[in-house]
């Protein structure tokens, strides 16, 4: 009968426990690690938890008692990257509110929950989807990570409370910008653009690492590019001009290659690449003159032209 009441008991105070955590957080992951495993700190993990949960009168409470928003452990990411990671606005905010920088970076990194991370239309186009998952490179702050994410809101917050626009962040280097391009979020693009970024970063050990040329290697983001084109990007034209001529593209894809193409003709770029491939085939192979531009366009594959010239058998 003792047995019996001990189990009851037990059981009662699990369940108790049950509704008082978010289901989610079982599961939870953000870079590499586990909710359970996010910090040593006994404080830092009640701070995290309340972050995770969205209880924002709890985390306010826990800061005034001594909790640090800004706790952060070898190895680990801050708090409010976790809160990205769980998809908790309410937590996030909360935790800016109680003075949280947004610019902050940890050592920890690799792969975790986000929902909407990187959902670029190039996903939507091959009829690819991700589940909600995300990934996180060393010394990214909250700043940069919600630049790669569907909902701006959490960028939005960001740049409200002190976001660097143009700080350069990681072990790899990332702007805000170059992110929100590697990962197509054209939203975000517009919203750091609108706020004052730098249009033309670029990464500063390979500088040809630029936004649109992100947003087309990754996504085929032709749309962004042309974006970026439209509205005042101007930095090493031609080697963006190459990439967007050496980028194969499906059908559905070809006529926003096409338009910025045209446009780099209209500012005097000279195609084809004459160190590219096409010029190379155009040399090899019997391709009429006329179907050569046809070919940077996307409309046409120089494999269309099997016939090899004298010399190249």
């Amino acid at each position: 009968m003792k047995t019996e009441k001990t189990i009851a008991v037990f059981l009662l105070t699990f369940v108790s426990l049950l509704t008082n955590i978010s289901c989610s957080s079982f599961s939870l992951q953000c870079a590499n690690c586990y909710l359970s495993d996010a910090y040593q700190d006994k404080k830092a993990l009640e701070l995290l938890r309340a972050v995770v949960n969205g209880d924002s009168q709890k985390i306010a409470k826990l800061v005034k008692e001594g909790a640090s928003p800004n706790h952060l452990e070898e190895g680990k990411v801050p708090i409010l990257i976790w809160a990205i990671c769980a998809n908790s606005l309410d937590g996030f905010e909360a935790l800016l509110i109680a003075g949280a920088d947004p610019n902050l970076g940890g050592t920890g990194y690799g792969k975790g929950n986000g929902e909407g991370f990187g959902n670029g239309m190039f996903k939507k186009r091959q009829g690819i989807r991700i589940a909600g998952s995300s990934s996180i490179k060393s010394g990214w702050s909250a700043m940069v990570f919600a630049s790669a994410f569907q909902n701006s809101d959490f960028l939005k917050l960001a740049i409200q409370y002190g976001g660097e626009l143009n700080s350069f962040k990681g072990d790899s280097g990332s702007f805000p910008l170059l992110v929100a391009s590697e990962y197509g979020q054209l939203e975000n693009i517009k919203i750091l653009i609108k706020a004052g970024a730098d249009i033309n970063a670029h990464d500063e050990k390979y500088n040809y690492l630029t936004a649109p040329i992100l947003s087309i290697g990754i996504f085929a983001r032709y749309d962004i590019a042309i974006w970026l084109l439209e509205n005042g990007y101007n930095y090493n034209l031609e080697s963006l001009a190459y990439a967007a001529e050496s980028r194969m593209v499906n059908k559905e894809i070809q006529p926003e290659k096409e338009k910025l193409i045209k446009m780099f003709e209209a500012r005097g770029v000279k195609f084809p690449d004459p160190k590219g491939k096409i010029a190379g085939e155009v040399k090899r192979r019997k391709i009429p003159e006329e179907d050569i531009m046809d070919i940077v366009y996307g409309k046409k594959s120089v494999l269309d032209y099997p016939e090899l010239k004298q010399g190249n058998n």
